[in-house]
């Protein structure tokens, strides 16, 4: 991809770098960017914490993804979390935190609503978004229509069925 880190900037001052930036991707016939080129994917991993300003942190970095794919043009922004507690623990498929994360896509689908641009999580087997069931559960207790969910079968499942998913396909 253009050297995007290089290239895009925010405001009045780095019109000539978006435009650079515009001209390359042209070039190259460059028609999908992975947010994690524009900003690291998981520096948002503690969206929903228990502790609220690892939360807002990552909301923030979020909002930030979320405000530069808009710029971009992005259509989505994937989004994931997991791994705070350390692997494996129980407290991740906890009812706990799984509520906790809910409350804290609900408030990063506010975001996306505000920009007009579709979020969706990324299941893990590691992760509170583990199962086909809990991806339901979630799109069902946020009801925003800019939540999605990227659907990447073999990490949709329990941890039990991890190695073996040909039931789940």
């Amino acid at each position: 991809s253009p050297p995007l880190g290089d290239l895009l900037r925010l405001g009045d001052e780095a019109s000539a770098s978006r435009a650079e930036l515009l001209k390359r991707a042209a070039v190259m016939d460059v028609t999908t960017v992975p947010i994690g080129e524009v900003i690291p994917f998981y520096n948002g991993r503690h969206l929903g914490f228990h502790d609220r300003e690892p939360h807002k942190t990552a909301l923030e970095s979020y909002s930030k993804q979320i405000h530069t794919s808009a710029i971009l043009g992005a259509h989505c922004v994937g989004f994931g979390w997991g791994k705070e507690f350390g692997w494996p623990s129980p407290d991740i498929w906890s009812k706990k935190t799984w509520n906790e994360r809910i409350a804290g896509v609900a408030d990063l689908a506010e975001v996306a609503e505000r920009e007009g641009v579709d979020i969706a999580a990324h299941p893990l087997y590691f992760t509170p978004l583990k199962s086909v069931e809990r991806c339901k559960d979630l799109i069902g207790s946020v009801g925003s229509p800019r939540l999605k969910i990227l659907l990447d079968l073999v990490n949709m499942c329990e941890p039990y069925v991890y190695h073996s998913t040909t039931d789940l396909v």
